[in-house]
This record gives C-alpha cells, sequence and structure tokens, in this order.
C-alpha cells in the first residue's frame, strides 16, 4: 500500500499542529489525504504562481478549487451554483492519485461577521486507503 506524509495543519488556527517539543506533527496515509484534500479545497485555482507550469500547458494551475470563482458568479440560479460548486469540489481532488471519487457532497451556506458568503461542504472521498468523510470543509470565504 502506498504510504505518504504531509504535516498536520490546523485549519482553525491557521498554523501547524506541534508537539510538545516543538516539531511539527505529521499525518500519515489517510490522515495525510485528508490534510491533503482540505487545502485543495481552500486552494483558489489560478492565483498562486507557485502552482503554474508553463512548460507543460497539461498541469499549469491544475492544484485548487474553482469554487471561489463560482461564488462570484452572479447570473447563476441557486440549484446552477450547487451543481457547478459539486462539480468543482470533485475536480478539485480526483488529480490526486489516492482519491477514486468523491460521493455524497451536501453544502451549507452562511454569512461571516463582515456578511461574506460562506460555503462548507461535506462529502465521503473514496480512496485507496478506505472511504474518508470530510465535514464542514470550508470552500469558499
Amino acid at each position: 500500500m502506498a504510504q505518504g506524509k504531509t504535516p498536520i495543519f490546523d485549519w482553525e488556527k491557521g498554523e501547524f499542529k506541534v508537539d510538545s517539543q516543538g516539531a511539527v506533527l505529521i499525518a500519515e496515509d489517510a490522515q495525510a489525504l485528508e490534510q491533503i484534500m482540505i487545502k485543495a479545497q481552500q486552494t483558489p485555482r489560478n492565483t498562486y504562481l507557485i502552482y503554474a507550469n508553463p512548460e507543460n500547458p497539461e498541469l499549469n494551475h491544475k492544484y485548487g478549487s474553482d469554487v471561489f470563482a463560482i461564488m462570484l458568479e452572479s447570473d447563476l440560479t441557486d440549484e446552477e451554483r450547487d451543481s457547478e460548486i459539486q462539480r468543482a469540489i470533485k475536480e478539485a481532488l480526483v488529480y490526486d492519485p489516492w482519491v477514486k471519487d468523491i460521493t455524497d457532497i451536501s453544502l451549507t451556506y452562511d454569512v461571516d461577521e463582515n456578511n461574506k458568503k460562506m460555503v462548507y461542504a461535506s462529502y465521503t472521498a473514496v480512496t485507496i486507503f478506505d472511504n474518508i468523510t470530510v465535514k464542514g470543509a470550508v470552500v469558499s470565504g
């Protein structure tokens, strides 16, 4: 079975989790994939040069999510917006070879303290490890 590792990020605090010695905690396998999926959802596509690949147009700015751009579309009905956001969530994650499918996507909308519309997603990721349920991931804000 594949093994991957990634630092554990505290999404609420906006910083890496550390142990009592100050070393960054590491996630492996399914927990690592969950960290990777949340990061992909929270990264707007076509925004950061680090994800550019001018030598290979097929890979150029593939990383990240289009949900941020969809939320700015004013001419979509609620049903169209939901459908496009669900498509964008899947699209942001299925590029990963560990992810087989994204199912059971549900969306919840809210408004933050600055009156900015927020969308939260819950979904099941069918992966090489097992099914991972992600609940309440902020996918736009």
